[in-house]
C-alpha cells in the first residue's frame, strides 16, 4: 500500500508552497503549518508509519495479550487511519474526497476505538 505524505503537493513550487520552511517546521514542531491544515490527515499518516512499525518490529505489548492478538490489534489500528486516508486522502493513486459509506466509517470508527483503548500501550 501506498500511502503518500498528506502534504506530498508542497513540492510543487509556488507562491504558497515552501519545502525548506515545512522541513524546518517539522524538525522543530513535529508539524509544520502545511500539515495543520490538513491535521487529520496528517496525524493518521504519522499514525500508520508509527503502528505499522510496532507491528512490524516491536517487542512491546500489553499485559494478557498474546503476539497475534496484540498484531492483529495494531491491525485493525492501522486499518481505521487507513480508511480515514482512503476516505479524505490519495492512497494508492486513488483521487481524495472518496464518498464516506458504512464500511468505511466502520473501519474508522474500530481503529479509533481500539486506538483509544491502547494508546497507553504505544511503547516498545
Amino acid at each position: 500500500m501506498n500511502i503518500k505524505d498528506p502534504i506530498f503537493w508542497i513540492n510543487k513550487m509556488d507562491a504558497y508552497t515552501d519545502p525548506a520552511k515545512h522541513a524546518l517546521e517539522r524538525a522543530s514542531n513535529g508539524f509544520s503549518t502545511y500539515d495543520w491544515w490538513n491535521f487529520d490527515e496528517y496525524i493518521a499518516w504519522v499514525n500508520v508509519q508509527a503502528l505499522t512499525k510496532f507491528r512490524d518490529e516491536g517487542n512491546g505489548r500489553p499485559a494478557g495479550l498474546t503476539e497475534d492478538e496484540w498484531r492483529e490489534i495494531l491491525n485493525l489500528m492501522i486499518d481505521g487511519f487507513v480508511a480515514h486516508l482512503e476516505a479524505n486522502g490519495d492512497v494508492d493513486g486513488v483521487p481524495p474526497w472518496r464518498i464516506l459509506n458504512t464500511e468505511t466509517k466502520r473501519r474508522i470508527d474500530m481503529g479509533l476505538a481500539l486506538y483509544s483503548v491502547y494508546f497507553t500501550s504505544l511503547w516498545d
